[in-house]
Protein backbone atom coordinates (compact mmCIF):
# COMPACT_ATOMS: atom_id res chain seq x y z
CA UNK A 1 0.00 0.00 0.00
CA UNK A 2 1.54 3.61 -0.65
CA UNK A 3 2.21 5.62 1.72
CA UNK A 4 -0.72 8.22 2.20
CA UNK A 5 -1.02 11.50 0.97
CA UNK A 6 -3.72 13.52 2.67
CA UNK A 7 -3.73 14.07 6.26
CA UNK A 8 -6.79 12.00 7.32
CA UNK A 9 -5.01 8.95 5.37
CA UNK A 10 -2.15 10.20 7.69
CA UNK A 11 -3.41 9.90 10.64
CA UNK A 12 -5.54 6.67 9.71
CA UNK A 13 -2.39 5.12 9.28
CA UNK A 14 -0.98 6.17 12.71
CA UNK A 15 -4.13 4.61 14.39
CA UNK A 16 -3.47 1.45 12.17
CA UNK A 17 -0.18 0.85 13.37
CA UNK A 18 -1.03 1.31 17.20
CA UNK A 19 -4.30 -1.01 16.70
CA UNK A 20 -1.77 -3.30 14.97
CA UNK A 21 0.58 -2.92 18.31
CA UNK A 22 -2.09 -3.72 20.06
CA UNK A 23 -3.17 -6.63 18.57
CA UNK A 24 0.42 -8.18 18.65
CA UNK A 25 1.49 -6.94 22.16
CA UNK A 26 -1.70 -6.73 24.17
CA UNK A 27 -4.94 -9.38 22.41
CA UNK A 28 -2.25 -12.09 20.82
CA UNK A 29 -1.14 -12.91 24.56
CA UNK A 30 -4.47 -11.97 26.34
CA UNK A 31 -6.77 -14.19 23.78
CA UNK A 32 -4.48 -16.22 21.91
CA UNK A 33 -3.75 -16.36 17.44
CA UNK A 34 -5.70 -19.72 16.73
CA UNK A 35 -8.13 -20.35 15.22
CA UNK A 36 -9.73 -21.45 18.57
CA UNK A 37 -8.71 -18.67 20.66
CA UNK A 38 -11.36 -17.23 23.15
CA UNK A 39 -12.55 -14.48 21.39
CA UNK A 40 -12.64 -16.25 17.87
CA UNK A 41 -15.97 -18.32 18.57
CA UNK A 42 -18.13 -14.51 19.21
CA UNK A 43 -20.36 -13.82 16.84
CA UNK A 44 -21.15 -10.26 15.90
CA UNK A 45 -23.80 -9.37 18.43
CA UNK A 46 -21.32 -10.28 21.25
CA UNK A 47 -18.79 -8.12 19.52
CA UNK A 48 -20.56 -5.50 18.82
CA UNK A 49 -21.92 -5.22 22.98
CA UNK A 50 -17.87 -5.31 23.75
CA UNK A 51 -17.74 -1.98 21.42
CA UNK A 52 -20.67 -0.23 23.02
CA UNK A 53 -19.47 -1.10 26.45
CA UNK A 54 -15.78 0.59 25.86
CA UNK A 55 -17.39 3.15 23.84
CA UNK A 56 -19.89 3.92 27.12
CA UNK A 57 -16.44 3.76 29.28
CA UNK A 58 -15.30 6.79 27.49
CA UNK A 59 -15.21 10.06 28.70
CA UNK A 60 -15.17 8.54 32.71
CA UNK A 61 -13.73 10.55 34.87
CA UNK A 62 -11.69 7.18 36.40
CA UNK A 63 -10.14 6.35 32.90
CA UNK A 64 -6.98 8.12 32.11
CA UNK A 65 -5.85 9.05 28.63
CA UNK A 66 -4.07 6.21 28.63
CA UNK A 67 -6.79 4.07 29.75
CA UNK A 68 -9.15 5.66 26.74
CA UNK A 69 -6.58 5.25 23.90
CA UNK A 70 -6.51 1.73 25.06
CA UNK A 71 -10.22 1.71 24.59
CA UNK A 72 -10.29 3.28 21.11
CA UNK A 73 -7.48 0.80 19.79
CA UNK A 74 -9.99 -1.96 21.58
CA UNK A 75 -13.39 -1.20 19.97
CA UNK A 76 -11.45 -1.17 16.10
CA UNK A 77 -9.78 -4.55 17.27
CA UNK A 78 -13.55 -5.65 17.29
CA UNK A 79 -15.00 -3.56 14.77
CA UNK A 80 -12.17 -5.23 12.49
CA UNK A 81 -13.40 -8.99 13.33
CA UNK A 82 -17.44 -7.89 12.17
CA UNK A 83 -15.59 -6.44 8.60
CA UNK A 84 -13.65 -9.71 8.28
CA UNK A 85 -16.98 -11.69 9.03
CA UNK A 86 -18.66 -9.62 6.78
CA UNK A 87 -16.45 -10.14 4.21
CA UNK A 88 -16.53 -13.92 4.35
CA UNK A 89 -20.12 -13.60 4.21
CA UNK A 90 -20.83 -15.20 7.69
CA UNK A 91 -23.86 -13.96 8.94
CA UNK A 92 -23.89 -10.83 11.17
CA UNK A 93 -27.39 -10.52 12.68
CA UNK A 94 -30.07 -13.02 13.70
CA UNK A 95 -32.02 -12.00 10.74
CA UNK A 96 -29.19 -13.09 8.05
CA UNK A 97 -28.67 -16.10 10.23
CA UNK A 98 -32.52 -17.09 9.95
CA UNK A 99 -32.50 -17.05 13.81
CA UNK A 100 -35.07 -14.56 14.66
CA UNK A 101 -36.49 -14.52 17.60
Amino acid sequence: MPEPRSNKAKRWKEFADAVQAHIEEYAVGQYLDTENGLIEGWDAHTLMNQIEKYTWRHGSSMRGLKEQKADMLKIAYYASMIWTMLEQGTPTTPKESGDET
